[in-house]
């Protein structure tokens, strides 16, 4: 049975500013290494502080692996620009442990490299929540097909596919 791991993009600050206005249209992409589904927030339009509060969830058998957050730029005419990147290491997260927490982003900006003034990538800030083995408590309440015919009527009284509750 898969669990939920659960990754809840808060906010960032410091991002460089990738557009002529002195800001960036900033949106994040969540990878891992353990799904191929990935991710993406929405863009925030015209900032260098986004605020997400996005939360997105991957299923997985156990928290093994490495979760791969990419900040772009969006740009209308063009590629959108790169701000950084954040790897985060799952294998320590323990059961039922949630972190709330800023990471530094990785590797500046190529619009900012080779200049006088090295600009830092800024941070991000992430909710991380892995419950860990998630125990069904309805399975012992479950009936037997024999309690289900005991306790239904099926199909005769309220038509195909129907039941209902005998008294």
């Amino acid at each position: 049975m898969a669990n939920p791991l659960t990754i809840t993009i808060v906010e960032a600050k410091n991002l460089a500013a990738m557009d002529k206005g002195g800001t960036s249209d900033p949106y994040v992409v969540l990878k891992t290494s353990f799904s191929k589904q990935q991710f993406k927030t929405n863009v925030e339009k015209k900032t260098l502080t986004p605020k997400w509060d996005q939360t997105f969830t991957y299923y997985a058998k156990e928290c093994k692996g490495t979760l791969t957050l990419k900040l772009w730029d969006r740009d209308r005419w063009s590629t959108d620009d790169y701000l950084g990147k954040c790897e985060i290491n799952l294998d320590s997260f323990a059961d039922n442990q949630l972190k709330d927490a800023w990471y530094n982003l990785e590797e500046e900006p190529k619009k900012t490299q080779n200049k006088t003034k090295k600009i830092s990538p800024g941070s991000i800030r992430l909710k991380i929540h892995y419950p860990g083995t998630v125990v069904d408590h309805h399975q012992g309440d479950v009936p037997s097909k024999q309690n289900i015919n005991e306790h239904y009527t099926f199909g005769k009284i309220l038509g195909k596919g129907g039941f209902s509750v005998v008294k």
